[in-house]
């Protein structure tokens, strides 16, 4: 077991190294932070995006079970919770599993090493367990929590939930383990691994969509009539609780660790859930490693991608076009061309406002009235001269477009080969404007798409939605050179697979972060607007906001129209 955790401690800390340690640091450059601020920086991040994510989800489940205390029926919500608990794990372990047991690079060099399969398996299947209890922790920790503060629980309740949320990860991801290395005797992952990675794609995104509008609707119809709220959770429990567990019967004595009345058949409960999961655990290990291995042989290959091109193809080549056409051309199909690129780059910007339209129309049909839509479309009519409710609407479209980290990881996605921007023939500010272009392009369309669908419907008039407009461009400018500016100052050159680049890049993170603070901002500048009661005062703060935005992005182009810009690559 000793070489096990070497291995595991020496592949933790490639992740880590491609988290949180600046590329500067791996060229032999003298960082400017040391080692040791890096990581009281990084933390403090990750705390702090755990908190925004995590908090409101305790708020939301303290209410509700807060609500079905006096009826008795809280206890039942294990019996959806857990089941959805192994299935969201199920679905979101898919790309990481992919990733680490049969994407990374250094497959290759692993096998010739005196380590055995097992141990190589079993190294593995611990990361991508790190990187899953991740996700419980943002996800499971603040339900489990905010139910107990509710129901006002013991000692012992925290501590089965503890056991309960270690091992249940343990049995989904040694099945998709198991069937993926299946599923690699016949095809190799590696010369299909587009194809793969974008049919699990959109198996994700259907399921994830599917569930969220089928809860949207649900709790939609409990805050429309609270009195109803008992019913309708029974109702959902019995319809999908219980229809889980018929065929996750495992996932029963977890149930029970939780609600049981007895203390001691709680913890026995407890006690055989790990139990079952263990045993799944050291079956995968033993009867996986040969499949592992057989998978792994060869996965070092890929497929080729040569293109045999016809005589008008050949000609379209051949003619001239604007140089930076030709560049932003590039930059479309690199992201294209790359499941990971256009799922996390472009396909998220294009589902933000989509998944929150649906669940506004989820909401709605929860109602089932029509004349109460027509009640609510009278109310929200809203006037943009008034300056709360232009920059809250302002703020709306803002945050649909602050998903976007297309130009805050434009030089780190280049990877190795950032350098060669130094040395083609092409001024600087040309090449960056054709790296941070989708970037605002697609953020403004985010924003955009949105609010012509509320000025379609009648809520606010052409003429103040097109007002929105000119603030908005403005601050996506900004905001993209701030992005871009981030990432050549610190970038994460030094990745051993495409997703480490994008998902593992924090300066992606420190770009929404500083659009949420901009976005809040915002809003405490419409609240002081508003103490002055001046009219029309929405549309002065609308001029305000495109000058100040349109001059702070003027400073950033002259600072950034430098050689210098690119000494950090």
């Amino acid at each position: 077991m000793n070489k096990v955790f070497q291995l595991t401690r020496v592949l933790m800390k490639t992740v880590y190294d491609n988290v949180g340690i600046s590329s500067a640091t791996k060229q032999g450059k003298k960082p400017k932070r040391s080692k040791t601020q890096n990581q009281i920086l990084y933390g403090t991040l990750f705390v702090l995006i755990i908190a925004s994510l995590s908090f409101p989800l305790y708020l939301g489940v303290r209410e509700l079970v807060t609500l079905l205390v006096p009826t008795g029926l809280h206890p039942l919500m294990w019996y959806l919770i857990i089941p959805m608990s192994l299935i969201v794990i199920l679905v979101m372990s898919i790309f990481t599993i992919i990733s680490v047991f049969f994407l990374s690079s250094d497959n290759a060099m692993l096998l010739p090493l005196p380590l055995k399969p097992w141990q190589i398996l079993a190294a593995r299947y611990i990361t991508t367990l790190v990187m899953t209890y991740i996700i419980e922790i943002v996800l499971l920790v603040p339900i489990f929590i905010g139910y107990g503060v509710a129901v006002q629980a013991g000692v012992d309740f925290y501590l089965l939930s503890l056991l309960a949320l270690f091992s249940l990860p343990w049995l989904p991801t040694s099945v998709l383990g198991i069937l993926l290395s299946l599923l690699m005797r016949y095809v190799n992952l590696a010369k299909h691994k587009d194809v793969f990675t974008y049919v699990s794609m959109f198996l994700v995104l259907g399921i994830s969509m599917g569930v969220s509008f089928l809860f949207s609707s649900t709790f939609s119809a409990i805050e429309v009539d609270p009195a109803q709220a008992a019913e309708n959770i029974t109702a959902m429990i019995n319809q999908i609780g219980y229809g889980l567990t018929r065929y996750l019967p495992f996932t029963i004595p977890g149930i029970q660790s939780l609600i049981h009345p007895e203390l001691g058949m709680r913890i026995l409960n407890g006690l055989f859930f790990f139990a079952i999961n263990g045993v799944v655990v050291a079956a995968f290990l033993i009867g996986g490693s040969p499949l592992y291995l057989h998978a792994i042989r060869g996965t070092g290959e890929t497929a080729s991608k040569r293109k045999v091109l016809n005589q008008t193809q050949m000609q379209a080549q051949l003619r001239r076009t604007p140089l930076f056409r030709n560049y932003i051309a590039i930059e479309w199909k690199l992201m294209l061309r790359s499941p990971i690129y256009f799922s996390n780059l472009i396909l998220v910007v294009i589902l933000v406002p989509i998944i929150m339209i649906i669940s506004f129309a989820a909401s709605f049909s929860a109602v089932g009235a029509d004349e109460d839509i027509a009640q609510l479309m009278e109310m929200l009519h809203f006037n943009m001269s008034d300056p709360m409710t232009f920059v809250i609407g302002f703020a709306v479209l803002l945050f649909f477009g602050s998903v976007n980290m297309i130009a805050s990881t434009a030089i780190s996605r280049m990877g190795k080969s950032a350098e060669f921007i130094k040395y083609i023939p092409v001024p600087v500010m040309q090449q960056l404007h054709a790296k941070m272009y989708w970037g605002f392009v697609l953020s403004i369309l985010a924003s955009l798409f949105p609010l012509i669908m509320i000025a379609a419907l009648g809520f606010v008039p052409w003429y103040d939605a097109l007002l929105l407009v000119p603030p908005l461009v403005m601050t996506y400018l900004l905001l993209n050179y701030l992005g871009l500016l981030i990432d050549l100052r610190h970038p994460r050159l030094n990745w051993t697979n495409e997703a480490a680049a994008v998902k593992s890049n924090f300066n992606g993170l420190f770009y929404m972060l500083i659009s949420w603070v901009l976005l809040a901002a915002y809003i405490g500048l419409g609240y002081l607007a508003s103490l002055l009661s001046l009219p029309g005062a929405g549309y002065y703060l609308a001029a305000v906001i495109t000058l100040i935005m349109g001059g702070a992005s003027y400073v950033l182009y002259r600072l950034m129209n430098k050689p210098s810009i690119l000494d950090r690559i």
